[in-house]
Parts: structure tokens; sequence; C-alpha cells
């Protein structure tokens, strides 16, 4: 056969068309699964959050979370045919919960699997968050060899958490899933449900409002439809958003000697017959409780590491009828979905001279109040806090 320079040129247009063709004409998506917390969906919780809505919080209806409206871009993409939805998502989601179903999630045989999960998830160990989150990819995998897989990052502006984000990226190039960067989303922070001011819950506030789950179905399309453009773009935005190291810092101090920048409530009583200015603690039984609280400031602390030191001296305190009761230096931590947490540092009993505790605590991304609690918790005694320095790490 002679091959001419008009045969050639046809020859790479068919071949051009035909790769074309390939690109556009994408398997049509049957099933769609969601795994997820509350931005993917919570159910109402009026009492507790204000929250009545039963979709992606705080998305102002249902059409306008991300899950929906990455919904409606798909469908329309399939010429109307809209894949079936399958949501496992709830308020408080984690990484471990979603393991406990990974029979139903297998079950399903998804085409196209997303997930948006981390948030809740407080140990980032190897064993407790990367393992548990490969084996939600390989229940999806073994439950359709041919799915696709989305993983979100990360939420918590405004710089979410690089040390979860890692694995994730990790995990999507090891099992040929797709990772959706949040970088950009998370550094806008009228994305942020409070900027758009329809909520009073603090909770509520810190998830993603209408532009926020716009941002996310965004970034969710750009990776479905030109992942090599999405791996560009959280490239990029990970270059212009490198946080900056974190030195140790003292950022509040208490000597109650009139320069405390903290406010108690109730205010302590505060001793000077030792000869130091020491908030004075007395507990005449054990029946109850006695907590001076100060708020703290939460931007700060969210998703860092904070340091406590406590300048103590106790007398005659008596036995803990529990690991967690008797003298009390404790965070008072409130989540997204109004969990609390109350970490404290170890503490002793008897009569002890001036002792510093010191202790760390890593405070989550998704943490919307944060108070300090001194005090005597169901023991007998005295307590004396001559001073209190609360830093950053």
């Amino acid at each position: 056969m002679k091959t001419t320079l008009k045969t050639v040129l046809l020859s790479g247009a068919i071949s051009v068309l035909t790769a074309s063709s390939s690109l556009t004409a994408a398997p049509v998506v049957e099933k769609l699964i969601i795994l997820g917390d509350s931005i993917s969906k919570h159910g109402p919780a009026v009492e507790s959050l204000g929250w009545s809505g039963n979709w992606g919080m705080a998305a102002s209806s249902e059409d306008k979370d991300y899950v929906h409206l990455f919904l409606a871009k798909l469908t329309e993409s399939q010429g109307g045919k809209a894949p079936q939805l399958i949501v496992f998502a709830e308020g408080g989601g984690t990484i471990t919960g979603k393991g406990a179903v990974k029979d139903k999630i297998q079950a399903v045989g998804a085409d196209l699997a997303v997930i948006q999960l981390g948030e809740n998830d407080k140990d980032t160990s190897e064993a407790a968050y990367k393992a548990p989150y490969e084996s939600i990819i390989q229940a999806l995998k073994a439950g359709n060899p041919n799915v696709r897989i989305f993983c979100f990052g990360v939420w918590g502006q405004p710089n979410a958490n690089g040390p979860k984000d890692i694995p994730i990226r990790e995990l999507c190039q090891k099992h040929g899933a797709t990772y959706v960067s949040l970088v950009a989303a998370n550094r806008d922070m009228t994305n942020r449900a409070g900027a758009e001011k329809r909520f009073t819950h603090a909770g509520v506030n810190w998830h993603p409002g209408d532009k926020g789950m716009q941002a996310y179905a965004d970034a969710l399309w750009q990776a479905y439809t030109d992942p090599a453009a999405a791996a560009a773009a959280d490239a990029a935005a990970l270059a212009s958003a490198a946080p900056k190291a974190v030195t140790a810092t003292v950022l509040m101090t208490e000597r109650w000697d009139g320069t405390s920048g903290m406010k108690w409530n109730p205010e302590p009583k505060v001793d000077t017959g030792s000869g130091k200015n020491a908030a004075k603690i007395v507990a005449p039984d054990a029946n109850g409780s006695i907590m001076h609280v100060a708020v703290l400031p939460v931007e700060k602390f969210r998703g860092h590491t904070i340091r406590i030191k406590a300048r103590l001296k106790g007398e005659a305190i008596s036995e803990k009828p529990k690991p967690w009761n008797g003298v009390k230096v404790m965070l008072q931590l409130q989540n997204a979905e109004a969990k609390m947490d109350y970490p404290q540092a170890p503490t002793s009993v008897g009569t002890f001279d001036w002792t510093d505790v010191n202790w760390t605590w890593r405070v989550p991304e998704n943490i919307v109040s944060a108070k300090l609690a001194i005090g005597l918790e169901k023991v007998q005694g005295t307590l004396y806090v001559e001073s209190i320095e609360i830093g950053m790490e």
C-alpha cells in the first residue's frame, strides 16, 4: 500500500477523534456512595445545635450541600441519568466508625466512591488512622475492582491539618484513588458557615456554609473530570500555604497579683498567708465539686498543641473515688458536634508542697470552645494555685 501525506493526516485525525471519544465516553455511574461525617450529612439536632436539616451541615438546603451539588453535575453530564445515591454519613462520623460497616460498604458495589472523613478522628497514628482508612478503600475495591475513589482532605480553617492529609494522599497514590484537596477552600474564611450568619451555634458555624459547600463540590468535580489539573492545583496551593513553624510561645499567664489576663467564673479567693499570691480553693467535704473556669481563645489553639504549666500546693487532699476526680487543672473542649472532651493534668492527693505540673494536649481542628478549669472534684481538702502558664507548641 502506498503511503501518502494525505493518508498519514487522515490516519492521525482518526486517532485524535478516537482518543477524544474515549475521554468523553466514560462509563455511566450507576451507584455513587458517600462515606462521610456531618459535612456530608447530619440529622436534626435542634436542642443541642439548633440544626433542623437532614443533609450536609450547614448548607441552607439539601440541594446546596456538596453531595447534591456534585450529584446534579454528574447527572447532567450523564444526559439526565442520575446514579443511585448511597450515603454512609452522620454527625461525628469517624474513620474507625466506617470500618465497622465495611461489609455493607463492600456490598454496595459502587462505581464511584467519595470518602470525606478525618475531622472527628483524634488519634492520627498508623494503627488508628491510616490503617482503618486503607481498609475502607479495600472494602470499596472488593465490592467493585473498577470503582473510582475520591478522597477529600480534612476541613479545618485556616490551614486544616497537614498531618492528617499526608496519609490520605499516600493512600490515594498507593491504591489508584484521587486526592481532593481542600487547601484553597480552607484558606478562604468566607467558606465557613459563620461568615453567612444563618446559624447561632458555634459548632454549626464551624462547618462549610453554602459557599464552602460549593467549594467542596467544585474541587470534587475538578478531580473527577481533570485529576491532573486538580493535582497541580493542590501542589500550588500547598506551596503558597505552607504553615510557618510554630515555636513554643506563652500566650496567657495567671499569678493572682493583679496583672491577670484571665477572667475566672467565679473568681477564686486569693490567699497571701504563705507570702505568695495564690488562689485558695477549699472543699469542706467530698460530696461536691468546686470549679473556677476561664475561657480560652480557641482560634489560637485550634489544631495546635496546648502546653499548660501550673504551680500547686495541696493540704489534706482526700483519696479520689474515681481516677479522674481530685485536684483539677483541666481543659473543657467542645467540638463542632457539641461533644465534650476533658483532658487534665495528672495530680496528687494528700499533702504536698509547691509542685510544678506540666502537660500538653493536641487540640483538634474542629474545636469551637475551649475553657480551663481549676478546682477540687469529689475530694476534701485545700488546694493552692500560685500560677498558671498557657502556651502553644
